[in-house]
């Protein structure tokens, strides 16, 4: 964690906290800080629960609710685990109330500071406990209790992939893994199962995924054209491709920060839409098609994202409205 949270920039574009859960509750919470002011110390391992639906929620809270949180930042929550989640009944001092539930169904009312699926046994790993905290992942994740949508990351340090699952939890949820990708982290893009002996590339992991959270500032000189040429002899519904240009008209096989990800042509095998991926805050792009062009301008939130580019609609000299199909697209950064 210490190596991860030096690589973290120091420009102030990054506040980071740490919470240590394990033993039946939340301990050593540091607030939200700069990076450089931040050191981690673990205690020695040994046995003890892991209340993980309730670190998740707390962790939600602070990045909220801190002095240092900032509503303009994504809001991003990484939980580090060698198990899966095993813990007793617990309650939460600190102003902090977790779990925030009163019901088998997580809500933003006042929780009874208790975990209705906590299994008294707390050496295994319960189906009803990996319920449990799915729903509170879910929760925070599509904002329903807190503030707003929280992201989350997981990163799986265990041996052992089923250490302690039961064997319903492991017919529900296979092994731990799995269950951190599927059901905690936001996307599987989110999810690391990593050898913790290898900490470089631990790091390297986490950093891109910070990387990829942000969307990136589209350099000035930006200039591309995707043109298309038609190809009769081509298979599918599409009878031709794009091909992309840049500003000197020479041909290029990709432009970084934009990608083509999906064309839709007519009956006539003519493109109707072309849909992009980008990771650029926002975009300008004048299509052309037909006689006619338009202009646009594409924003997009912290971490750029996905459009389409559709022909343009206009009248012919019949009377009658038609969709004329793309022929190029140029793309440029906004003044």
């Amino acid at each position: 964690m210490n190596s991860f949270i030096d690589e973290l920039p120091t420009d102030g574009s990054v506040t980071v906290g740490t919470l240590e859960f394990g033993n039946g509750g939340i301990r050593s919470k540091n607030d939200l800080q700069a990076p450089s002011g931040l050191t981690v110390s673990l205690p020695a391992s040994g046995a003890g629960n892991t209340p993980m639906p309730g670190a998740t929620d707390i962790a939600d809270q602070a990045v909220y609710n801190d002095s240092a949180a900032r509503s303009d930042a994504i809001k991003l929550v990484v939980l580090f685990t060698d198990g899966g989640p095993n813990y007793t009944n617990t309650s939460y001092t600190e102003d902090y109330t977790a779990p925030r539930d009163d019901s088998e169904d997580w809500s933003a009312v006042s929780g009874d500071s208790t975990y209705d699926n906590a299994d008294t046994a707390s050496a295994t790993v319960s189906k009803g406990e990996m319920d449990e905290t799915a729903l509170v992942a879910g929760s925070v994740k599509d904002g329903t209790v807190g503030d707003g949508a929280t992201l989350i990351a997981t990163v799986y340090v265990g041996d052992d992939d089923t250490e302690a699952m039961t064997s319903d939890a492991i017919t529900t949820y296979t092994d731990l893994p799995t269950y951190l990708e599927t059901n905690i982290a936001s996307s599987g893009d989110l999810a690391i199962d990593v050898d913790i002996a290898n900490i470089e590339a631990l790091v390297d992991e986490l950093v891109a995924i910070l990387e990829d959270l942000c969307c990136v500032e589209c350099p000035e000189d930006f200039h591309y054209k995707y043109e298309w040429v038609e190809d009769e002899d081509a298979e599918g519904e599409c009878k031709g491709e794009f091909v992309i240009f840049d500003d000197d008209d020479n041909e290029v096989e990709s432009v970084e920060g934009l990608e083509l990800v999906s064309v839709s042509c007519d009956e006539d095998g003519e493109p109707q839409e072309a849909c992009f991926e980008t990771t650029f805050c926002e975009l300008d792009y004048e299509v052309k098609a037909g006689q006619e062009t338009d202009d646009e301008t594409v924003l997009f939130d912290e971490t750029g994202g996905e459009f389409c580019v559709t022909g343009i609609e206009d009248t012919n000299p019949q009377g009658k409205t038609v969709t004329y199909a793309i022929s190029n697209i140029v793309f440029t950064c906004p003044e």
